[in-house]
């Protein structure tokens, strides 16, 4: 064998390897993306179910929450920041999990999920006064989202038994 074949030789297995080497750090970027987005599920998750528990733990917060979604102008000014507080903390959430679904980072269908939930509360009478005052304390992005978000879920008058807002006594912001 003469020193250009065992040159081309060579060229050919370290193109093999370097093939192989590619075929594997893309495997590894794909498992790394499977754990990412998988921790960015949870994390949102939790984040749901450490407001949940307020909700659950405390009848008090869950009054507030009802009162404040029903007539935000009817809290106290400790109630009322009681209230924005909550409201605030479930919107940075939904901001979050917004944010994570459009990078590709989160999990879209997680999104979906809440999205008319989220709809429901911001066409309250509460969330549509907490929102006018405190847009700002939302991304820009998040807040064009919303700009389609809200009119899908506004009630019209054929409309009335919506589940959610049923359920949980949301008077329509327009009524």
């Amino acid at each position: 064998m003469t020193i250009f074949e065992l040159g081309a030789l060579g060229e050919f297995v370290g193109a093999i390897l370097l093939f192989g080497s590619l075929v594997f750090v893309g495997f590894q970027i794909r498992q790394n993306t499977k754990a990412t987005r998988a921790v960015s599920h949870h994390t949102i998750t939790d984040a749901l179910n450490q407001l949940n528990l307020t909700f659950a733990k405390d009848p008090a917060v869950t009054k507030l929450w009802l009162s404040g979604m029903n007539d935000r102008s009817s809290l106290d000014g400790v109630q009322l920041d009681q209230y924005d507080a909550l409201i605030r903390a479930y919107m940075h959430i939904c901001d979050t999990m917004y944010y994570q679904a459009q990078v590709g980072a989160g999990d879209h269908g997680l999104w979906k999920a809440e999205e008319r939930y989220l709809g429901v509360i911001l066409n309250s009478n509460g969330g549509t006064a907490w929102l006018e005052e405190n847009i700002l304390s939302i991304s820009s992005g998040f807040r064009k989202a919303l700009d389609d978000i809200i009119p899908r879920y506004r009630s019209s008058d054929a409309e009335e038994t919506d589940a959610l807002s049923v359920r949980y006594q949301f008077p329509r912001s327009d009524s």
